[in-house]
């Protein structure tokens, strides 16, 4: 008996197809993001070239420049979007159909800027999520959910910023 049922096993095993996901996306984004990672800081870059870092306002003046960089570059805006896992995207995702509104959204809970000890600091805090679905649709498969945490810091001085300014 036992035979009998371990043969029908083997049998409807050759018949039963599956598919299982790939992480082809997710090496694609970790990959990207890197190119992110690079175009951001070429970004808080070339927005501080000309600020005073001794001032007061040098913080204030280097947010405002960076973001208003980030209207220049909107596949920077864009791709940042993409997969974006947060409540209140989720909840409301009409709200951030236009690019000024993603711009905004990324300014106010993605990016921070600080100024402490003499280094300008670029933090992004965002959580990215993928379903990963089987590569071959005809065959049985099961979505898996990924999240992805992508935060960065990228720390620049002032040698930093006058290597860049003699080299741009």
């Amino acid at each position: 008996m036992c035979v009998a049922a371990i043969g029908v096993y083997t049998i409807q095993m050759g018949h039963f197809q599956t598919s299982i996901g790939s992480p082809a996306t997710i090496l694609q984004e970790i990959d990207s993001h890197k190119l992110l990672e690079v175009q951001e800081k070429d970004l808080l870059l070339s927005s501080i070239i000309g600020l005073d870092w001794d001032e007061d306002s040098f913080k204030i003046n280097a947010q405002n420049a960076f973001f208003d960089g980030m209207r220049k570059r909107p596949h920077m805006i864009n791709f940042t979007f993409t997969n974006i896992k947060d409540e209140v995207i989720e909840e409301n995702p009409d709200a951030f159909d236009l690019l000024e509104e993603r711009r905004l959204y990324l300014k106010e809970k993605v990016y921070e800027i600080s100024y402490e000890e003499g280094n300008l600091i670029l933090t992004r805090s965002m959580k990215k999520e993928y379903n990963i679905r089987g590569i071959d649709p005809s065959k049985i498969s099961f979505t898996t959910t990924a999240t992805i945490d992508f935060s960065e810091v990228i720390i620049l001085t002032k040698e930093d910023t006058s290597f860049y300014e003699e080299n741009s």
